[in-house]
């Protein structure tokens, strides 16, 4: 257990753009598919509280919700993990230092 503590204790460097390209890079076939959608006149996607479509609606995805979206989950599981990293922190201050 004390191994485990000891290597997982530290913070990796540039963990926040690891994760945001790795988010990033995994939406970027559903904001494809959306951007087809919206150009060939299917559903729209939802901006201001109005149904966008057609090259406006592909517009929206590729700069708003294609680096916006990522980043929120990059944000929030970046969070996550220093909160873990936190409290393993302390396990390892209070056990075995």
């Amino acid at each position: 257990m004390r191994k485990i503590i000891e290597k997982y204790a530290e913070l990796p460097e540039s963990l926040f753009k690891r994760i945001y390209f790795t988010f990033l890079f995994g939406f970027i076939p559903y904001a494809l598919l959306q951007i087809i959608i919206c150009l060939y006149g299917g559903s729209g996607v939802d901006f201001n509280h109005k149904n966008v479509s057609g090259v406006n609606g592909a517009l929206v995805v590729l700069f708003l919700y294609i680096p916006m979206f990522p980043l929120m989950l990059a944000f929030f599981t970046w969070l996550y993990f220093l909160l873990g990293n936190f409290i393993i922190r302390m396990i390892k201050k209070i056990f075995y230092e």
